[in-house]
């Protein structure tokens, strides 16, 4: 047992009896809410994956040459090593949604 479940059955031993309807009911509602979170569906965060600069080139209705040429300006572009790029797909996604406002 942890602390906080110690101090609430400290609270619940020595709370006086005319608090213990409010406490009963703070009771139940962290109780709701734990119960809410263990039944929910886990949510699977979206996977980024990298993609070569002539894959995603298109994507972006831009060339390979101008990706090549602006490299240090795009936001999707990830440098790996010293001489090769490639091209977050999550980073591209969000760059075409601000781009679209």
């Amino acid at each position: 047992m942890d602390n906080s479940t110690l101090d609430l059955k400290s609270l619940a031993r020595t709370l006086p009896v005319d608090s213990l309807p409010d406490f009963v009911g703070e009771l139940a509602a962290a109780q709701a809410t734990a119960i809410a979170r263990l039944v929910a569906p886990v949510q699977n965060a979206p996977v980024d994956s990298l993609v070569t600069v002539e894959e995603g080139a298109p994507q972006l209705a831009m060339s390979a040459k101008y990706i090549y040429e602006h490299v240090d300006e795009l936001p999707f572009v990830r440098k790996i090593g010293s001489r090769s790029i490639r091209l977050s797909t999550l980073g591209i996604q969000q760059f075409l949604r601000r781009r679209a406002r």
